[in-house]
């Protein structure tokens, strides 16, 4: 969840990885469609061969960070632990279910005081939402095919909001947030049970975001020209493969590029709004003449997989670069205990 744990989309990502195999990619957001092609010798095939009572326990782990030249500033801190179980196997797929075991929070540095609401808010939801569960269905390959209680999980978070909503509005850090002007019924509202659905569906659908897929093994590099609509981009895919022990694994990173020019003309826009044209022209020249280095958007996303499909650590990041400053968001999942094969 968002507000828990920052489950950045896979979209674009998936997108542009999958023009550069000659293999069917699954739709954004996990659902599947219709086409899947076998894995051949040269390359590997992201396959699920689980069994009924299959169960691996996760330990997921949530960061933020502020980075300036060399130093970091460390503003999320949140983990928790989840179970993912095969309820059901048939020629048709599988069921299954994700359940929320334990949640924590850590110690944060010193931040403002709307980051310091958001985080306390977060503990409270996190802690109230402790064993939820989330049934879903897979095809035969792993790809999400459905959701099976998503009214129950939108109810749930509905009542949770609820119960909430007072004991929110008494603690000191909010009281602290609403002195600094901060419009605390805003950051509730954003914070809604439609947000808190869509964000446990998109931490399910994850797990298995690239199920369905094959690859050639060996590494890929390009670099993508800007077109209308589409920044230029860099792009890295690396497919391993250990025949050994039957483990694989994908990395993929891709570096948007922001030319300066249209950092300065986004600015050059919005001073235009807040004070008139003849004043934000100057501020742009000024702008222009400090903004000579392009913007980076990094995304990158590590999973490892055992011979059976299911995988054991999993690394989602996001960094936006300017200079010498960063902001770092990382999701790191990695394997706590399994149970395979027992019939």
């Amino acid at each position: 969840m968002k507000n828990l744990l920052s489950l950045a989309a896979l979209g674009a990502t998936l997108l542009v990885a999958s023009a550069f195999t000659t293999v069917h990619r699954s739709a954004p957001g996990g659902i599947a469609d219709s086409t899947v092609v076998e894995p051949a010798d040269s390359t590997v095939g992201i396959i699920s061969y689980f069994c009924k009572h299959d169960t691996v326990v996760y330990q997921v782990y949530e960061n933020q960070w502020k980075i300036t030249g060399g130093d970091s500033l460390l503003f999320v801190d949140a983990a928790l632990r989840a179970m993912i179980a095969v309820t059901d196997s048939t020629a048709e797929g599988y069921e299954m279910e994700y359940r929320i075991l334990e949640t924590q929070t850590g110690e944060v540095a010193e931040e403002t005081p709307a980051v310091k609401a958001m985080n306390v808010i977060s503990r409270l939801i996190g802690e109230k939402l402790q064993g939820l569960s989330v049934r879903f269905t897979l095809n035969p390959y792993g790809q999400v095919t459905g959701f099976l209680n998503e009214a129950e999980v939108k109810n749930l978070a509905l009542t949770t909001l609820d119960e909430v909503k007072d004991e929110i509005l008494k603690l000191p850090e909010i009281q602290a947030a609403k002195e600094a002007g901060i419009n605390i019924d805003e950051v509730l509202k954003s914070m809604g049970e439609e947000q808190i659905v869509a964000e446990y569906l998109n931490e399910v659908a994850r797990f298995f975001a690239y199920h369905g897929a094959e690859y050639y093994i060996g590494e890929q590099k390009w670099y993508q020209n800007p077109e209308p609509g589409k920044l230029a981009c860099d792009n890295y895919l690396n497919i391993s493969y250990d025949p050994e022990d039957g483990e694989y694994g994908l990395k993929v990173i891709v570096d948007n590029y922001i030319p300066a020019e249209t950092l300065v003309k986004q600015g050059q826009q919005l001073f235009t709004t807040l004070i008139g044209d003849s004043i934000a022209g100057v501020i742009a020249d000024e702008m222009y003449n400090k903004m000579q280095q392009d913007m980076v958007l990094s995304d990158r996303q590590q999973v490892n997989y055992w011979s059976n499909g299911w995988p054991y650590e999993l690394l989602f990041q996001k960094e936006t670069r300017y200079l010498d400053r960063s902001k770092l968001t990382q999701t790191y999942i990695v394997w706590e205990r399994y149970s395979f094969q027992n019939y």
